[in-house]
């Protein structure tokens, strides 16, 4: 991998938390946005913004699978500031949202059921 996008890359995981905005990674990287853009797609297949995307994304279903975080509080932890924006963009990339994900992880499946009451 080009060391300027593998910089870029580790930026980015290290700056999951917050904002970052392709003007940020360019400099990071000392290249312009454009050139950032096509040599980002060139080594990682992605956009910058996607590849950030799918990086909050995956953190955030280790999140979910880890520990007791609420859903809010992994939201603001990968980075997102809406909730709501959130949720629906973990269950377009998941195809489950974030709370029907963590029900379906494999510690949720191994706790007894509860009995239906009726």
């Amino acid at each position: 991998m080009d060391a300027r996008i593998a910089k870029v890359v580790a930026f980015a995981q290290a700056n999951l938390d917050r904002r970052v905005h392709v003007s940020d990674l360019a400099a990071v990287a000392g290249l312009s946005e454009p050139r950032l853009r096509h040599l980002f797609k060139k080594e990682t297949s992605l956009s910058p913004a996607n590849y950030l995307r799918d990086q909050r994304i995956r953190t955030a279903r280790a999140l979910l699978e880890t520990t007791p975080l609420s859903v809010k509080q992994i939201t603001y932890a990968v980075g997102f500031n809406d909730a709501s924006h959130f949720i629906r963009t973990f269950k377009r990339i998941s195809g489950l949202t974030p709370g029907d994900f963590r029900r379906r992880t494999p510690e949720a499946e191994s706790e007894p059921k509860k009995p239906a009451t009726g």
